[in-house]
């Protein structure tokens, strides 16, 4: 997974006060895969399921990264920044970054349809305003936080699928990307052996609407039991 950073200046600022560097390289953009890596990447090791990031710094540093970001305290490379937590160190700075970019962001999110809906929205919207959306279905907390540093204040409309697999994570995107706008597709048993009932799924899905500000929009769907009860401060635009 890489993705390209949308306002370099401002993501090199956020790291230089994070981490108390004395400068910041040459950036390109970030790259979680040393394979997809472009020359001046920034490479963030993550132990995920199946690999460990942390076994390919070197193949990542060859690869021509400027720096890199490690949890291992031992790491001696030149380029290399100790974090705790390279997961939490993204959402982090993708909150940041998020503070200092003002462009509108519709967060879309539900039990079916969110990767269709997002799809049809930007092909919709595109030719008539500069609209960015969330790469195929990057819609976690890791994929989520990766795209609002892809933004800029270039773009009139960013378009983002929010995912979750378990309670609580709808919240945790909604506090890093901060939408303007909402819109939930729908409830159904979907993920049913994390959230034991569907009553769970909608709490979780409704802290979309709960997130928005108040002179935002939730797009609700009138004909879902769930949503249609749903309360938010935003501005309501029904639809069935």
């Amino acid at each position: 997974m890489r993705f390209d950073i949308g306002d370099m200046n401002i993501f090199k600022k956020i790291l230089v006060d994070y981490y108390n560097l004395n400068r910041c390289p040459n950036l390109n953009g970030i790259s979680l895969d040393s394979r997809r890596l472009l020359n001046n990447d920034i490479f963030i090791a993550i132990n995920g399921e199946n690999e460990n990031g942390h076994n390919y710094i070197e193949s990542a540093k060859e690869n021509g990264a400027s720096l890199i970001l490690c949890e291992e305290k031992g790491c001696t490379n030149s380029i290399c920044i100790h974090s705790n937590s390279n997961y939490k160190a993204i959402q982090m700075l993708a909150k940041k970054y998020r503070e200092l970019i003002n462009i509108p962001m519709l967060g879309i999110t539900g039990s079916n349809g969110k990767t269709t809906t997002k799809d049809m929205i930007y092909h919709i919207v595109k030719d008539e305003i500069d609209t960015v959306s969330t790469k195929k279905n990057y819609n976690s907390t890791l994929s989520v936080p990766l795209t609002t540093l892809a933004l800029s204040d270039t773009f009139s409309l960013a378009v983002i699928e929010m995912g979750a697999s378990k309670p609580g994570e709808i919240e945790t995107l909604c506090d890093i990307a901060a939408p303007t706008m909402g819109l939930i597709t729908n409830i159904s048993n979907a993920h049913t052996s994390s959230f034991k009932n569907m009553t769970n799924i909608a709490l979780t899905k409704s802290k979309l609407f709960n997130s928005l500000p108040n002179n935002g929009y939730a797009f609700k769907n009138i004909d879902d039991p769930f949503i249609s009860n749903m309360e938010t401060k935003a501005n309501i635009i029904t639809y069935g």
